[in-house]
């Protein structure tokens, strides 16, 4: 079933899956993994799609409005107060907290 962009409630994020021929059991895991990881910290997985042309897949993301966290302090960071950067450090803690809790492990965290 597929919905026109008209019925969506919210907007979301069409990540693609690189290399989308070869989809094997890592790939597949890791999306076992962003569909178990449901936290309110952490941006909702809600599925993958497939593109209706082609081979490539994506994995379907709530948008962010201003994309990535990185890219949000970058462009805000100097207007923010110490009390707010302090409140993201807490917030991202939690977040890493909560999926060191089901023992999984962020390999895509930088700053």
């Amino acid at each position: 079933t597929s919905l026109a962009s008209n019925q969506l409630s919210s907007k979301v994020t069409l990540k693609v899956i690189n290399d989308s021929d070869n989809i094997n059991d890592h790939i597949l895991n890791e999306l076992k993994i962003h569909h178990k990881c449901r936290n309110p910290r952490v941006i909702p997985f809600y599925g993958i799609a497939k593109a209706p042309v082609g081979k490539e897949y994506a994995m379907v993301i709530r948008y962010a409005e201003n994309g990535d966290l990185r890219n949000y302090i970058r462009k805000v960071f100097p207007k923010l107060t110490w009390t707010y950067r302090a409140n993201i450090l807490i917030e991202l803690s939690k977040a890493l907290t909560s999926i060191h809790q089901m023992n999984l492990v962020h390999k895509d965290f930088h700053c």
